[in-house]
């Protein structure tokens, strides 16, 4: 019955060490699970910095041939009431057009703008792929070391109550 307490400490160490190791691996696990989808959030931020940038030259365009025909539309008001492109017309024809393209080139820079977003966005999941990636083997060695751990206690126990004493320590 001497042997019966040690071989419950050593179960008990061998359960520790085995509990660890998991715990090691279930957390590198979860690292490299944190990586992928950070990888993926960064893809799918890259992808929308690119639709982005495309979007807004179509409306950019699209608002500039918008543009065209409204200033063709005053022209042909201007010539059809016969005066010109002239004196105070040719003040309010030069300002529309002034206007115009401050819309056209804020409807660009929107677009910039937001691209940007995106891409730094892209930029701060690849980082925290790169930390998930970085943590995922400590992690696993954490365990081993863990496991070693709760070995040696366990040794040292066993051997505390071989010795004598109460078998803790």
């Amino acid at each position: 019955m001497a042997f019966a307490p040690l071989i419950f400490m050593a179960a008990s160490a061998a359960v520790a060490a085995y509990g660890q190791i998991q715990q090691g691996k279930v957390a590198s696990a979860n690292y490299k699970s944190q990586e992928q989808a950070d990888i993926y959030n960064a893809t799918v931020s890259t992808q929308n910095a690119q639709q982005a940038g495309m979007l807004a030259s179509s409306h950019e365009l699209a608002q500039r041939a918008n543009q065209a025909q409204q200033l063709g539309n005053i022209r042909a008001g201007l010539a059809e009431s016969g005066g010109g492109e002239s004196g105070t017309n040719a003040g309010v024809l030069n300002q529309s057009e002034v206007n115009m393209e401050l819309d056209a080139l804020t409807t660009r820079y929107q677009g910039v703008l937001g691209a940007r977003s995106y891409n730094a966005a892209a930029g701060q999941d690849y980082y925290q792929a790169k930390v998930a990636k970085a943590n995922a083997g400590p992690a696993r060695q954490a365990g081993y070391w863990g496991a070693a751990s709760s070995l040696l206690k366990g040794g040292s126990q066993m051997y505390n109550y071989n010795s004598g004493g109460s078998g803790y320590t």
